[in-house]
């Protein structure tokens, strides 16, 4: 877990042991756009490069066999609110990341893990920052590509072709997206094969991607009175709810919503112990004795977390974090 709040605090669950303590530090302070990614090829398999965000060009690497934290390569450019990266699998660039910076900027960066570094990516159409992230187009005439969303409480998207290694613009949302947005990947129900997106930004209205079609269409409403500024959104497994999704939602508040991909709707959920807020994540407990359990770091510079039973549909009190929790926390699953 990468704590950010502006800090170096990192934390490690133990599903087996059931424990939570600090791990080692980051080289430097991590921010907002704060993200990361597992290397899986070259020098350094199987390790983790840590982007720090907070307007900085800095990164660590963490190894998760010898628990250690290093200094890792420069980018060319600072990264800064809502910074995400994704993985090319094909075409001239396969095999490398792909970094938006965000920060209101047009640059990216490519991580070429046989050296070890970064370089300058292709240029975006147009610019991305606070709001903004990315999905993979898994069907239609875009197959394969990747969508990025501006954020910013632009309605624009913009489109990725690793075939060539450019970038265009996409697809209109129905609106602007903003502080909080996300997508789900809907996988059963009637529109199967298609990306559900909250707008984020307070806004209780969605969008949906057709994939075959390339289009958004509106999307179902969260229930009145939840603020859409989804801290972020876990896929229950099992229990009643098994195959639906819960959000939960930042800005100081302890509502949720799960969400239908059968109805496609949206309705109120169980509360959390305490108000979640940004830097807010979550994790799905696969083993120990939490398992089928979610623990969701609440953010909002605290150290709370609270466990989320998938069958019981209830939150509980979770272990302390060894730091706060600020913006630009988010967490990976160690290899």
């Amino acid at each position: 877990m990468i704590l950010g709040a502006n800090a170096t605090a990192t934390a490690i669950w133990d599903s087996l042991a059931n424990t939570l303590v600090a791990g080692p530090s980051l080289t430097g302070n991590a921010g907002s756009g704060a993200n990361g990614f597992l290397v899986n090829s070259g020098p350094q398999l199987g390790k983790i490069l840590i982007i720090h965000g907070a307007s900085s060009t800095t990164t660590s690497i963490y190894d998760p066999v010898l628990n250690t934290m290093v200094v890792g390569p420069s980018l060319t450019a600072a990264a800064g609110a809502d910074s995400n990266n994704f993985s090319i699998t094909v075409g001239p660039q396969a095999g490398k990341q792909l970094i938006v910076r965000g920060s209101s900027t047009t640059g990216t960066e490519l991580f070429d893990p046989n050296t070890v570094t970064f370089s300058a990516g292709p240029t975006l159409p147009a610019t991305a920052g606070t709001g903004s992230h990315n999905f993979l187009v898994r069907s239609g005439v875009h197959a394969g590509k990747q969508i990025i969303t501006r954020g910013m409480a632009f309605n624009g998207t913009i489109l990725y072709n690793p075939a060539t290694n450019v970038f265009s613009s996409g697809a209109v949302l129905t609106a602007g997206t903003g502080l909080g947005s996300l997508s789900i990947c809907v996988d059963t129900g009637p529109q199967a094969g298609n990306t559900y997106i909250s707008h984020g930004n307070g806004q209780t209205t969605t969008s949906l991607y057709n994939a075959v079609a390339d289009i958004f269409s509106i999307g179902p409403v969260f229930p009145a009175g939840t603020p859409a500024s989804t801290a972020h959104v876990m896929r229950i497994e099992n229990g009643s709810m098994s195959g639906k999704s819960l959000f939960v939602q930042a800005g100081g508040t302890s509502l949720t919503a799960i969400f239908d991909p059968i109805t496609m709707t949206l309705t109120s959920g169980p509360a959390v112990t305490a108000a979640a807020n940004f830097g807010a994540f979550g994790l799905s407990i696969t083993s120990g004795p939490q398992t089928n359990k979610f623990l969701h770091a609440l953010g909002g510079n605290t150290p709370n977390t609270a466990y989320f039973d998938q069958a019981a549909l209830i939150f509980s009190p979770g272990p302390v974090l060894p730091a706060n929790a600020g913006v630009g926390a988010f967490s990976l699953v160690l290899p």
